[in-house]
């Protein structure tokens, strides 16, 4: 469709922010382009495009198409990158077919909360898991409910603080992992399975949750033996 152009007949929606962005509903075309409006209804203003979602079109199968797009734009440095897009963008084309298998909505679900806030870049949204996928999510979930949701992360990792005491004050670690340097080998997860998981790719996934003092020996123990160095510890010191 030429640049500009204008799908014949009400539209179905409205794709605000560009690949970034977020699907605005008829409820809210009304609302104001301003960046606190947009927030507050779920979107962004983003690059600032505007693309409009025909009534011929299909809502799912244009966001398995974008996110084969965003797929093949990754630099393939990273695990959630390299395996999580390509996966999320064939699960949107099978769901958008018809041609779902009995576990796909529930797979789905959880590929978009494993890649959201993973990996080494930063999308726009500054999440794992673009608007379009996002909307995608909800719509498997409506799908899920009637039949019976995140390329990229600001820091490498959710990071697992370790409380300490010290001399000086609270002593918190944090578990950090460079996505880039990551190759899966697991081991993390074998000596410290209380705070890291793996994806079904055998990426580590930190849980962010608070681990008692007894198993900071531990987490340096997985820092130390990770064969590619791609596991640190930040060590950040508080007063009383």
């Amino acid at each position: 469709m030429p640049t500009g152009a204008v799908p014949a007949g009400a539209p179905q929606a409205l794709l605000v922010g560009g690949y970034g962005g977020a699907w605005v509903g008829p409820a809210h075309f009304t609302t104001p382009y301003a960046s606190l409006s947009l927030r507050a209804i779920g979107a962004t203003a983003g690059v600032g495009i505007v693309i409009v979602l025909g009534q011929s079109a299909c809502g799912l199968m244009e966001s398995a198409r974008i996110a084969h797009y965003l797929a093949g734009q990754s630099a393939g440095q990273c695990g959630p990158c390299v395996y999580g897009l390509p996966a999320i963008a064939d699960d949107l084309t099978r769901l958008a077919r018809g041609q779902a298998d009995p576990g796909l909505l529930s797979r789905l679900d959880r590929r978009l909360r494993e890649v959201d806030g993973r990996g080494a870049l930063p999308s726009p949204r500054r999440s794992g898991e673009p608007g379009p996928q996002r909307a995608a999510r909800l719509c498997a979930r409506r799908e899920r409910a009637r039949r019976r949701r995140q390329v990229f992360a600001l820091e490498p990792s959710v990071a697992a603080p370790l409380p300490g005491r010290a001399a000086g004050g609270l002593t918190m670690i944090r578990i950090l992992i460079d996505p880039v340097a990551c190759d899966a080998y697991g081991y993390c997860a074998e000596l410290l399975p209380e705070s890291i998981t793996l994806d079904e790719w055998g990426y580590p996934i930190v849980d962010g949750k608070p681990l008692p003092p007894e198993l900071v020996s531990a987490a340096k123990r997985a820092a130390r033996d990770c064969p590619r160095r791609a596991i640190t510890l930040r060590v950040r010191k508080s007063a009383h």
